[in-house]
């Protein structure tokens, strides 16, 4: 006997005409129509291994989940209040955060979405899907989770209300090694790296991986012998600007420096150096374009940094607070404003997995600090990503 169909509702709901159970049709990121759910296995009409149907036992519950969140469907959020409010994810030493704000800054909400696998590092996204840089390793790289994978990018998924879904799905490799940004393009991860060639191209559909040799375009006058074998330059930022990628050198003890890079050509698995920017600050993080100009943060001078790309030429921002020495790490978009988050310097490595957690509001067209919100003792920020 055929198995009827469920019946799908305009919120995306689907009633198991047999079992009475209901269930949330997710999209899938390849854009084929989500599958049934059979075996408690999520399954795509595409073979996607990125789709999910999430299961809702009973009627009840499914309106419980739905008045939590102030919504049915992410079809009918409407009203001033819900288009006035923005949300991030902030990665942590020790968590990851979903923090909500006002279009003033004022902070909504602080909440945590996944702990017991920090340090949580990298975010990206495609559609729904969220990536996000577990290490799952602390500051001094004991392991937080045992039974959890190490250096690993796992895949979670934004449900309709707003919440993550945790996923079994997680990309790892011999070639990831301490994980820091990461960038979603075209169905593969750039992925930053400790090791040599210290950047990747990572499939998110099989097991492909591709180095790119950052060594071979990294300017003759900012070369370190013997890279083979060594974090030499400690790339750990990449994102994307158009045509370009944009990735950037912490350089350890010497002047941080970035790279413009042909993303054409890095698809392809080849290295193309468009232009460079050096001499950015210290032991910098994060690296954007926004507003026609390339930002960074200078993480050991507690500065954002604007650089001309045409130019070269600079404007630094000195990020203070009255909580302790900012160490800002973690950068991302808020409308006409950037959003810095940060952490504080301490010489006790311990420390910063108990930091202070901080966001930092900078005006675009005025060219200044606005606002700092504190979201509580996570330990120091990682990255940024409008959520």
């Amino acid at each position: 006997m055929k198995a009827p169909k469920p019946k799908k509702l305009p919120c995306g709901q689907l009633r198991d005409t047999v079992t009475g159970a209901w269930q949330i049709a997710v999209p899938c990121p390849c854009q084929g129509p989500p599958g049934r759910l059979g075996d408690n296995q999520p399954v795509c009409l595409r073979d996607c291994p990125l789709a999910l149907v999430v299961k809702i036992n009973n009627k009840a519950k499914a309106k419980q989940r739905s008045l939590e969140h102030e919504t049915t469907c992410s079809a009918i959020i409407t009203g001033p209040m819900q288009h006035a409010m923005r949300s991030f994810l902030v990665s942590t030493f020790k968590r990851l955060l979903k923090v909500t704000l006002t279009s003033e800054g004022d902070l909504v909400e602080s909440r945590v979405m996944r702990e017991g696998q920090g340090v949580y590092f990298g975010l990206a996204r495609a559609g729904r899907c969220v990536f996000v840089a577990e290490r799952n390793l602390d500051i001094n790289k004991r392991p937080m989770n045992p039974g959890a994978p190490e250096n690993a990018i796992r895949v979670y998924f934004r449900s309709p209300w707003g919440g993550m879904v945790h996923t079994p799905v997680w990309y790892g490799s011999e070639a990831f090694d301490d994980l820091h940004q990461i960038a979603y393009d075209q169905h593969n991860l750039f992925v930053t790296s400790g090791l040599y060639p210290f950047l990747q191209r990572r499939s998110i559909w099989n097991k492909n991986i591709q180095g790119l040799d950052l060594e071979r375009v990294v300017p003759a006058h900012l070369r370190r012998p013997d890279v083979v074998g060594r974090d030499a330059y400690h790339f750990n930022s990449v994102s994307i600007d158009e045509d370009s990628l944009l990735v950037l050198a912490h350089n350890w003890d010497q002047p941080s420096f970035a790279l413009r890079l042909s993303l054409k050509d890095a698809r392809h698995g080849k290295v193309t150096r468009i232009a460079y920017y050096e001499d950015i600050g210290s032991c910098c993080h994060d690296i954007l374009q926004a507003a026609g100009a390339v930002w960074s943060l200078d993480s050991g001078g507690s500065a954002l940094v604007r650089i001309d790309p045409a130019t070269g030429s600079q404007q630094r921002f000195v990020l203070a607070s009255e909580a302790g020495d900012p160490f800002p790490r973690g950068l991302g978009t808020f409308g006409d404003m950037l959003i810095v988050s940060y952490g504080f310097n301490s010489a006790d490595r311990t420390a910063r997995m108990e930091s202070g957690s901080m966001l930092a509001l900078f005006d675009l067209n005025q060219l200044c600090f606005t606002k700092h919100v504190a979201l509580g003792s996570h330990g120091n920020t990682c990255a940024v990503l409008p959520f």
